[in-house]
């Protein structure tokens, strides 16, 4: 075998070999028009080494509708192909004389598509009349050929209430293994994903009852594409997103569709939990439909106490004055959308807390939102909504916020959220277009709004800006904030190793530049060393204990009042989703010393900048007295 493809561990290989579709159904089939197969010859010489995989199995398309599939599995079985198979429909091999042709070229497992027991709904998936009869009897004829059968049955919102009696079916055919998997929304199964997909809240139970009907038979089931707090079972239940590796053989036409199995890049706001690295999270297509309100099982289940807290008999008698309180802040708790959990409760006194009995998660400090461009002013609003609801008391609206054509209208709307404090950060110039009257809606009601400047200067900072005029336009901004909204208003540098810091102070005591000295270290990264140089020669104020909050203490002697610049992930935890930081925003990014655990001065560290580097950095050795 050749070893012109890679991969880091064993795993199985889903050689993708076939180019054209029998049917498209209600699936997700990665083809919706035919391919070339691609030659013989090309396959085998496309190989990984047979000690880097577990098995080979051929995909497509359907692999069956290739004339020379024999030839073919002959020539891969001569190569020293491991655990040879075809992941096929299994319409042909209903017929027990191509079984035993097919088994003769060095067929060794089959991977058959059955979606459900009831044939009118296996049909119906997979587009044809009559299929869920001759894909029964091929699963039996494998079976007794002694093949190793394994089967993938396609999870959809109609058939997931099958689940259970689908898996006790299979069962009983005596098949080796059974794969669960969820209907992804990509290609011919776009327009009808919101009607197919299974809604993970009501399929836990249908889904948990079919791994329990495997398990009682002994059958292996696992789940693919399902994130784990779909369902309450054990991890080995889950099929891992490396487990499988899809190839094509190179130039062939099936290459372009190879992208289409990697694992998603995970998406921002899943919690921590114990599945976090195993887990592939959360699913960007289902989150994109119906959200992700049904996506942590464990805070959506209340934690079973009987016992009335203190806080909950309060909760139960302010429900009964003149004045009814607020509702009842999610605190990180998902609302119940899953069936066991509401019958858990359905007979329980929630007092007015639909989520009475789940534990409440410790919130971050605060929660940021992006209005980005092209975005639709609901899908703002929405998630706008859904953030006041948690309790947190900050939110922050950052960059590139400032620059959504319809600012002015987004800003009056978050002034009624519940939030306690609303701040607001960006390039100032991006407020012009802002109507003074919509100004002054945001009166009283903002609680800082700081503007983005790269020097002290105009020249400075309309140079790195690439706009001539943006500082004096930033600064105006800030006086029509202070004019007609009235809140606190001011700016913050973003300063590379080279930055004029004395000309900050300059500005900041002359009055240049509003508000109290206040820089973020940019993201482009620099040099600590040379930054601290420039910050030894300011002399002792607001500007220098500014920026002395940004460096290691390690680098530059500071007085302990000076507390460090929290990290933007320490500000804004990993418990909500949050907007993915800008490096526009006033709170930069910070990555943990390597050497924290050896320096006494850890807990007065900011960290190192992201990006930035020095040759300076030790650990500071306790004084004597201190542990």
């Amino acid at each position: 075998m050749s070893t012109s493809a890679t991969t880091p561990e064993k795993r199985d290989l889903r050689l993708l070999v076939a180019g054209t579709v029998r049917a498209l159904g209600v699936g997700d089939s990665p083809l919706v028009e035919n391919l070339a197969d691609p030659p013989i010859e090309d396959i085998v010489r496309s190989l990984p080494s047979a000690d880097t995989v577990s098995g080979v199995l051929l995909s497509g398309g359907e692999p069956t509708l290739r004339k020379d599939l024999p030839a073919l599995l002959t020539a891969l079985h001569e190569a020293g192909a491991p655990r040879l198979g075809i992941a096929t429909d299994g319409l042909v091999l209903s017929s027990e004389k191509a079984v035993q042709f097919l088994k003769k070229s060095g067929l060794k497992r089959v991977r058959i598509g059955f979606h459900s027991g009831r044939p009118d709904a296996h049909d119906w998936i997979v587009g044809i009349g009559g299929a869920a009869k001759r894909v029964h009897k091929a699963i039996r004829t494998c079976v007794d050929a002694g093949l190793e059968v394994e089967v993938e049955t396609l999870v959809t919102r109609p058939t997931a209430p099958l689940l259970e009696e689908t898996v006790e079916l299979l069962a009983r055919l005596r098949v080796n293994q059974i794969f669960l998997r969820r209907l992804e929304g990509r290609n011919n199964a776009t327009d009808h994903f919101i009607a197919a997909s299974p809604r993970l809240g009501p399929s836990q139970a249908y889904i948990e009852g079919a791994i329990r009907m495997g398990e009682a038979w002994g059958v292996s089931t696992l789940l693919q594409g399902f994130p784990h707090c779909a369902a309450e079972i054990e991890e080995t239940n889950f099929q891992g997103s490396e487990a499988e590796w899809w190839f094509a053989p190179p130039e062939s036409e099936l290459e372009s569709i190879v992208g289409q199995f990697k694992p998603a890049e995970r998406i921002r706001g899943c919690r921590d939990c114990d599945s976090v690295q195993a887990c592939a999270g959360a699913p960007e297509d289902y989150v994109h439909c119906f959200g992700r309100l049904e996506l942590n099982a464990k805070s959506s289940m209340p934690t079973g106490k009987s016992e009335v807290s203190v806080e909950e008999e309060e909760w139960a008698s302010n429900r009964l004055s003149n004045t009814p309180p607020a509702p009842p802040a999610r605190s990180g708790r998902t609302p119940a959308t899953r069936p066991l959990f509401i019958q858990r409760q359905h007979k329980r006194d929630l007092h007015g807390d639909p989520m009475f009995g789940v534990p409440e998660f410790p919130l971050p400090d605060a929660v940021s939102e992006a209005f980005l461009e092209g975005e639709l002013q609901r899908d703002i609003r929405i998630r706008l909504v859904q953030k006041s609801q948690e309790g947190v008391e900050t939110l922050r609206i950052v960059p590139p916020s400032l620059d959504y054509p319809k600012l002015g209208m987004l800003l009056r709307d978050v002034t009624r959220l519940s939030f306690d404090k609303v701040e607001i950060c960006g390039k100032g110039s991006g407020l012009q277009t802002v109507a003074d009257v919509d100004l002054r809606r945001l009166r009283r009601r903002i609680s800082r709004f700081d503007v983005a400047v790269f020097g002290p200067d105009a020249e400075a900072h309309d140079t790195l800006a690439q706009s001539d005029g943006d500082f004096e336009t930033s600064l105006e901004t800030v006086k029509r904030l202070k004019t007609f909204a009235r809140v606190q208003a001011g700016a913050y540098g973003i300063v590379s190793d080279d930055a004029d810091l004395r000309g900050y102070h300059e500005a900041w005591e002359t009055g240049v530049l509003p508000g109290a000295p206040s820089f973020r270290l940019s993201a482009d990264g620099g040099n600590l060393d040379t930054l601290t140089e420039s910050a030894n020669q300011l002399q002792d104020g607001p500007t220098k204990a500014e920026i002395l909050r940004h460096i290691p203490p390690c680098l530059i002697e500071r007085g302990k009042e000076i507390l460090p610049q929290r990290s933007w992930y320490d500000v804004h935890g990993s418990l909500l989703e949050q907007a993915e930081h800008h490096p526009l925003d006033r709170i930069g990014l910070f990555d943990s010393c390597i050497l924290a655990e050896q320096c006494s001065a850890c807990d007065r560290c900011p960290g190192i900048a992201s990006g930035w580097n020095s040759k300076n950095i030790q650990p500071i050795a306790a004084e004597a007295g201190e542990e």
